[in-house]
C-alpha cells in the first residue's frame, strides 16, 4: 500500500487509476485453500481414527482370545492334576495287584501240589474199597479233591472170621454214611453220620493213619451190625430194651424180675457179656456167679436170655 502510494504523481491519480489486483487470489483463495487443507486433514485424521479403531478392536479381540486360551490352561492344568493323581492311584492299585497275583500264584502252586496228595489219597482210598468191596456193598456218594462221601452196607455172606452163635447181619441194619476230608497240611477229618451213635466219634491225624482208622471203623460197624442183629431177632421172643449209649441190656423176665447185662465193646468178635444186676419186687439182688456164668465158655447175648429165662 505504501508503495503504490509512493508512485503516484498527484491525488487525481489515485483517483483514475484501477485498483490493483489482489495477489494470490487475495483472502477468498486463501480461505479455499485452507478449507481444502481442513477437508485433508479431517479425511486423514478420520482415516487415522478408523486405523485405530480397527486396531483397538484386533486388540480386545486378542485380549479376550488370550483370557480364554489361559483359562483353558488353567482347566487343563487343574485336568493334568486330577488325572496326575488318578495315575498314582492307578499305579498303587497296580503295585497292589500284582502282589496279590504272586500270592496267589504262590497259592495255586501249593494247591497244585496237595493235588498230587489228594489224587495219591484217592487212589488209596478206591484201593481200600476194591479190598473191603469182597465182603462189604460201598456206595460212592461223592468224590471231591477235599471230601469223599461213602455209604457202606453189609453184605450177604458171612466172613471168614465169622462168630459162632448170632447170624451174620442181614440187609436189615441201616448203612453206615461217613465223610473223609482232606485239609492243606496233610492232614484228614473223618466223620461219622450221626444216627450211627456209639461207632466213632470225629476222628482227625496225618493222612497215614486214615487207613488204620478207616479199616477199626469197619470192624466196630460189622459188630455193631452183628450186634444189632442179634438185638432184633431176640425182640420178638424177649422183652428186652437196648441201651446204645452205655451198651447196657435190659430182660425183663416178668413183673418183678429184671436183669441187666453189659455188652463190652467188639461184641459179638472180641467182647463179652456179663450180668450187671439183677432185681426182684423192686429190689437188686447179687446175682449168683455158679448160676448164671459159665466161666469155661463166654456165653452170647442169645445164650445169656435163654438161660436167664430159664433159670428158676
Amino acid at each position: 500500500m505504501m508503495s503504490l502510494m509512493e508512485e503516484l504523481k498527484s491525488a487525481q491519480q489515485l483517483l483514475t487509476q484501477p485498483c490493483p489486483a489482489p495477489p494470490d487470489g487475495g483472502a477468498r483463495g486463501r480461505w479455499k485453500n485452507l478449507k481444502l487443507k481442513y477437508r485433508a486433514a479431517l479425511e486423514e485424521t478420520e482415516n487415522l481414527l478408523r486405523t485405530q479403531l480397527l486396531r483397538i478392536q484386533e486388540i480386545n479381540e486378542r485380549r479376550e482370545r488370550i483370557s480364554q486360551l489361559l483359562q483353558r490352561t488353567q482347566i487343563q492344568g487343574r485336568q493334568q492334576g486330577a488325572l496326575q493323581d488318578s495315575l498314582l492311584k492307578a499305579q498303587d492299585a497296580l503295585r497292589q495287584s500284582e502282589a496279590q497275583l504272586e500270592l496267589l500264584r504262590a497259592e495255586a502252586q501249593v494247591t497244585a501240589d496237595h493235588m498230587v496228595d489228594w489224587e495219591q489219597i484217592r487212589d488209596d482210598l478206591q484201593m481200600e474199597v476194591s479190598l473191603v468191596q469182597s465182603v462189604m456193598n460201598m456206595k460212592l456218594l461223592s468224590l471231591s479233591p477235599t471230601e469223599l462221601s461213602l455209604e457202606l452196607s453189609l453184605g450177604s455172606h458171612p466172613g471168614p472170621d465169622a462168630h459162632p452163635g448170632p447170624t451174620h447181619p442181614g440187609p436189615d441194619v441201616d448203612p453206615l454214611r461217613l465223610t473223609v476230608k482232606w485239609s492243606p497240611d496233610d492232614t484228614f477229618t473223618l466223620q461219622v453220620a450221626e444216627d450211627a451213635c456209639g461207632l466213632l466219634d470225629c476222628v482227625s491225624g496225618p493222612r497215614a493213619d486214615l487207613r488204620s482208622v478207616l479199616l477199626e471203623l469197619l470192624q466196630r460197624y460189622r459188630g455193631q451190625a452183628e450186634l444189632l442183629t442179634e438185638i432184633q431177632a431176640l425182640r420178638s421172643s424177649f422183652a428186652i430194651d437196648w441201651r446204645p449209649s452205655q451198651h447196657h441190656l435190659v430182660f425183663l423176665k416178668s413183673a418183678s424180675e429184671v436183669y441187666e447185662l453189659q455188652v463190652e465193646e467188639g461184641y459179638p468178635r472180641g467182647g463179652s457179656v456179663r450180668l450187671l444186676t439183677l432185681q426182684r419186687d423192686g429190689q437188686q439182688v447179687a446175682p449168683s456167679e455158679n448160676t448164671f456164668q459159665d466161666e469155661e465158655k463166654k456165653l452170647t447175648l442169645t445164650q445169656w436170655l435163654l438161660r436167664l429165662s430159664s433159670s428158676p
